[in-house]
């Protein structure tokens, strides 16, 4: 009975601590999405940028580019 308890605690304890330091596989790099704006309002009361690429990462904007910037390889 006390090595069933004393082998349920150890996993207990083991377990979230190998989860935690064991880094998740990367199996392909995040995908991005490029939005080319006309005219974009990015500053509240600043004037509008002129030409801009919104470049859009894992569903957040990520960057913004001056003029119209060509997707790299692979993006969209």
């Amino acid at each position: 009975m006390l090595k069933a308890l004393l082998i349920g605690l150890t996993a207990t304890v083991a377990l979230p601590l190998y989860a935690q330091t064991t880094p998740a596989p990367q199996t392909r790099p995040a995908a991005a999405t490029y939005i080319q704006a006309g005219t974009l309002l990015d500053r509240p009361g600043q004037p509008p940028r002129g030409n801009t690429t919104i470049i859009v990462r894992d569903g957040k904007v990520a960057e913004l580019r001056d003029g119209f910037v060509a997707p790299e390889q692979g993006r969209r």
